[in-house]
């Protein structure tokens, strides 16, 4: 990313944060395939976060849609706050992983809970290379689920 429009993306990120009256710092990234990475980091990262990680999409959303606007070029944006979605990341790939495991053990197909399109293929892409399972959605809008199944 040039130089001159990543502190274009600073300036913006930081008049956001200033009209938020959280007390936040940022750090801005060059994230994979031309991704602006920003890294919000606060004492109460609750709000900002919200339910299932809610708010937080809106905040990502709020923020590209301004700073697309403002720079006049398309970029997209990763906004994590304290790390939340590489936590995340972190725990859905785990929680693949132990019922990818029990389904192979078990011979029995294991559906997982409700999750946004996000989480799904998140599950989805770290079971893809196992041959002793596979995986398909199931459900309409917000209760999606993966379901786990031995391999045929």
């Amino acid at each position: 990313m040039e130089k001159s429009i990543k502190k274009k993306i600073e300036k913006i990120a930081g008049e956001f944060i200033k009209k938020t009256s959280f007390d936040i710092s940022c750090d801005i990234k060059d994230g994979e395939n031309g991704v602006i990475a920003l890294q919000f980091k606060t004492e109460d990262p609750d709000v900002l976060i919200g339910e299932a990680g809610q708010t937080l999409w809106e905040i990502q959303m709020i923020l590209s849609r301004i700073i697309k606007k403002q720079i006049g070029m398309d970029t997209v944006i990763d906004l994590d706050i304290n790390e939340y979605k590489q936590n995340k990341l972190r725990y859905l790939k785990e929680i693949a992983k132990e019922a990818a495991d029990r389904v192979a053990l078990m011979k029995r197909e294991e559906i997982l809970p409700a999750m946004p399109a996000f989480e799904r293929r998140v599950v989805h892409t770290e079971l893809a290379l196992r041959s002793d399972v596979k995986t398909e959605s199931i459900g309409e809008g917000y209760q999606r689920r993966v379901v786990i199944a031995p391999a045929d």
